[in-house]
């Protein structure tokens, strides 16, 4: 038996599940996780399968060498497939604010200004330049 995610996975299961990975390589991980839901009639109090959990402890036996799931194929759009633009060189400035000058803020409406923000955050920020949350737009009132 195997303790993952608050669920045990009995040895038929892990063996059920890698006999059906072996048999279709090409499906797809939520698919696996929806057939693993109703082996082990996996539901929240909705009734509904619990889909992510399960997916979770997939990978965890994944990681833990007990199953091999099928390499991910697919790219999704939150996913970084591509490199991002290349960040321009920004200087050091050490200095109170007053003695700084003159401070432009730009909104960003173009392409290109949403580039060079969104590489300026990828190289500079902790965060990186992952979905924006919460308010992103400002209006104001005269």
């Amino acid at each position: 038996m195997h303790r993952v995610g608050g669920r045990i996975f009995s040895d038929d299961v892990i063996k059920r599940l890698s006999e059906t990975i072996q048999k279709e390589p090409c499906l797809s991980r939520r698919k696996l996780s929806r057939l693993v839901c109703e082996w082990m009639d996996w539901r929240n109090q909705a009734g509904r399968l619990q889909e992510m959990s399960c997916r979770k402890a997939l990978l965890e036996l994944d990681r833990r060498k007990e199953i091999n799931l099928p390499k991910v194929n697919r790219h999704y759009a939150f996913q970084k497939v591509n490199k991002p633009a290349e960040a321009p060189p920004i200087a050091e400035v050490s200095c109170e604010l007053a003695e700084l000058g003159d401070v432009e803020i730009i909104r960003v409406t173009t392409r290109i200004h949403s580039k060079l923000w969104r590489s300026m955050l990828e190289a500079h920020h902790y965060l990186g330049s992952g979905p924006m949350r919460g308010a992103t737009s400002v209006s104001c009132t005269q």
